[in-house]
């Protein structure tokens, strides 16, 4: 998650001063409350998730309130994890491993991928690990260590995950994504003048590193916030600054170039994901404003589909959908058709005043929205779909796209020391809805970003 801007404890008693009951009242006139979805007596079918393997990494360092108020509210032995879930899902008996992998919540969900033939995993470190006994930060975003590392897993055995490598890649890694045919990674770097590394693998492990200047015309200048990898393998697509989309060219030669004008587009974008045959290229807009104020005072987030010309590189935005607030992640079906935005809404809210004013602190939810293929045309299907949990930022449909798992950072307890994958089924055909199972596993908590190996 990249919060609006650094949290130091006195902005928050900021909120609870001057002005705060006329907050209330303008955001409960603004946003109505989020209906629960109930778990159906009759399931239209039982629980079932495809694939090889679900990966999961979760952040033990902080809980969801901690961007807040800095209490981090650490609990002795609980370290981060990645976790890996054997497909398909065995209900009565799921095969779940877990292995130690640092990795950081303060980041867009594009910390973990896998490669294309499903034995190694790849997880980055934006912010280091915290002492455990560490409790509380004054300011989260200057007090938090940096990160460096890229943890490589072994995950080819369903009886053992094996730490293959540890690397220091770059400075506070925020995104990592492999090319389709698993010959590079590209990792973007907070050191000017090196903002992008491309690695080429050898057997899936680092071989050689490949440094880019990427000019950025955000105020965070250098800043590549989430990376994605065209399914041709040729092109790469940049969020800068989280205010852009910058489109470059992978060539042959291992070298890169700006394909085409950059689209400067929303309020605070998140990740973004090529369709499958890579024509649209769409990205989440977490609808949030500048300031402390900008997650408090949000309105609901969005969905964007950019038109990518791979020709000529005029690439426009062709369609926008409203959705939840405070969307991060999304899920995209196997096809392209289907979109469903995890909204965190404000979750992140910690118990206090802050919360009992503030609405939308309750449920997250999520939202279900129709691309047509053809023309990029974005639609939201339905009402929001409610459920319990903190700061829910990532989904991933399956590999039959009829099922949709979403992660749950922790729930609102004290010191928790799970979080949760969410199992929902994608039904309706020409008209398709979302059924909440009820289904859950239990992770470690903090659980932020996900991938399917198929």
């Amino acid at each position: 998650m990249k919060f609006f801007v650094k949290q130091p404890k006195l902005a928050v008693v900021g909120l609870i001063g001057v002005g705060l009951a006329v907050m209330g009242i303008v955001l409960i006139s603004l946003n109505s409350r989020v209906k629960i979805a109930k778990v159906p007596k009759n399931l239209t079918r039982s629980v079932q998730f495809t694939g090889r393997n679900l990966l999961v990494a979760s952040d033990a360092d902080m809980v969801a309130t901690a961007y807040a108020d800095g209490k981090l509210d650490q609990v002795e032995g609980i370290e981060d994890a990645l976790t890996v879930v054997t497909l398909p899902l065995n209900k009565n008996k799921p095969n779940v491993l877990q292995i130690e992998a640092s990795n950081s919540v303060m980041n867009w969900p594009q910390t973990v991928i896998a490669s294309p033939d499903g034995t190694k995993a790849y997880i980055i470190e934006t912010r280091g690990q915290v002492p455990n006994d560490t409790q509380e930060f004054d300011d989260i975003w200057s007090d938090m260590p940096p990160g460096k590392l890229l943890t490589i897993v072994d995950i080819s055995n369903p009886s053992k995950l094996t730490v293959l490598k540890k690397v220091a890649i770059a400075s506070s890694p925020n995104s990592v994504s492999i090319s389709p045919d698993g010959k590079f990674i590209a990792i973007d770097n907070k050191e000017k003048g090196r903002e992008l590394i491309i690695v080429e693998l050898e057997n899936g492990l680092p071989k050689e590193r490949r440094y880019f200047t990427i000019e950025n015309n955000s105020s965070e200048v250098g800043i590549i916030r989430a990376i994605s990898w065209h399914p041709s393998g040729r092109f790469l697509a940049l969020n800068l600054g989280d205010t852009e989309i910058a489109f470059y060219e992978f060539k042959a030669d291992g070298s890169i170039e700006p394909f085409g004008d950059r689209i400067k587009i929303g309020t605070r974008l998140s990740e973004g994901k090529f369709t499958p045959d890579g024509r649209y290229f769409v990205v989440t807009d977490t609808g949030w404003g500048e300031g402390t104020l900008g997650a408090i005072f949000n309105r609901n987030g969005k969905l964007f589909s950019i038109g990518f010309d791979r020709n000529n590189g005029e690439h426009k935005l062709v369609s926008t959908a409203e959705v939840g607030l405070s969307p991060e992640g999304f899920a995209m079906s196997p096809d392209g058709s289907l979109l469903v935005t995890v909204n965190m809404r404000r979750t992140y809210a910690p118990e206090g005043i802050l919360k009992l004013i503030v609405p939308s602190t309750e449920y997250s939810s999520l939202s279900l929205v129709k691309i047509d293929l053809k023309s990029g045309e974005l639609t939201t299907v339905g009402e929001e779909y409610g459920f319990e949990g903190l700061l829910p930022e990532d989904a991933v449909f399956d590999a039959d796209g009829k099922s949709v798992a979403v992660v749950i950072y922790n729930y609102r307890e004290k010191s928790p020391k799970k979080g949760a994958i969410e199992f929902w089924n994608v039904i309706g055909g020409d008209q398709p809805k979302l059924e909440r199972t009820g289904f859950k596993i239990d992770v470690t908590r903090g659980a932020h970003s996900m991938y399917l190996v198929k």
